[in-house]
């Protein structure tokens, strides 16, 4: 357990996952588990909003362990990193050390995403007060990664935490997430 350093209070552990396909996450998540049975998985998708605005929201939320519930499924429209960050401090204000694995869907741009996510906003609880970040894992599919990397005549859009970018061919978004990120200034 690691503690808040100007309260003493309980620090909880945010491990986040993301891959190429349902499969491989949830083979990522699953280990997670198997090392730390009680944590918190939040499986987060990001779809296109009914009027080409703010997305839709989808979180499953789900527990194993003593502290287990039913999984609990929310939908809300809005900035995916606001919404998902109100869910983790509310995780937090709940079970002080929580540990919350957040799984990603492929269509979103995980670096820049948990930048936005980490950084504090004026009025906003900052995520460092509540978390210590664990490495982020990233699963590839290698038959997954093959097809689309090779695909160039159509076009898709990864989320990268406050708007969907322009249009990527299946290539340069698969190459974004099996690249080493460069540290920027």
């Amino acid at each position: 357990m690691n503690f808040h350093r100007t309260t003493g209070t309980p620090k909880g552990l945010l491990s986040v996952v993301a891959g190429n396909s349902p499969e491989i996450r949830g083979g990522l998540v699953e280990q997670l588990l198997r090392t730390s049975p009680e944590a918190v998985v939040l499986s987060v998708s990001v779809e296109v909003g009914p009027f080409g605005g703010y997305p839709v929201v989808r979180r499953l939320m789900t527990t194993v362990g003593p502290r287990s519930a039913a999984p609990a499924s929310l939908g809300a429209t809005g900035d995916p990193v606001v919404i998902v960050r109100q869910d983790m401090v509310a995780l937090h204000r709940a079970t002080k050390d929580v540990h919350v694995v957040l799984a990603l869907p492929e269509h979103v741009d995980v670096l820049p995403f948990l930048h936005r996510l980490w950084r504090t906003r004026i009025g906003a609880d900052s995520l460092d007060d509540h978390y210590d970040a664990a490495p982020v894992l990233v699963g590839v599919d290698p038959a997954a990664f093959l097809t689309d990397i090779t695909c160039v005549h159509r076009t898709v859009r990864v989320w990268s935490g406050d708007a969907q970018d322009e249009p990527l061919t299946p290539s340069e978004a698969a190459a974004r997430q099996v690249e080493r990120p460069t540290p920027s200034s």
